[in-house]
């Protein structure tokens, strides 16, 4: 039998003043949605992508981009 992944992407809309308290309790928030997902499912991974903020018209902006917390070593070699 082989394994596959399946991507699913989920968008949480929530309340916060200039995304503070998003950015304050990211770790939380992942957290709590590992715990539920880990309840039906043994294997997975929870990963915040970035935010966006939604407009009082409805429109949506996204406010940050995918980051990688570990410097890849080309990156820092001199061109």
């Amino acid at each position: 039998m082989n394994d596959y992944d399946l991507l699913i992407g989920v968008i949480l809309r929530l309340p916060s003043e200039r995304g503070v308290e998003i950015h304050n309790n990211i770790d939380e928030i992942t957290r709590r949605i590992g715990e539920a997902v880990k309840k039906e499912y043994e294997n997975y991974m929870i990963i915040p992508f970035g935010m966006e903020l939604v407009e009082p018209d409805g429109k949506i902006r996204i406010l940050s981009h995918v980051e990688y917390p570990v410097e890849r070593e080309d990156e820092n070699e001199e061109p």
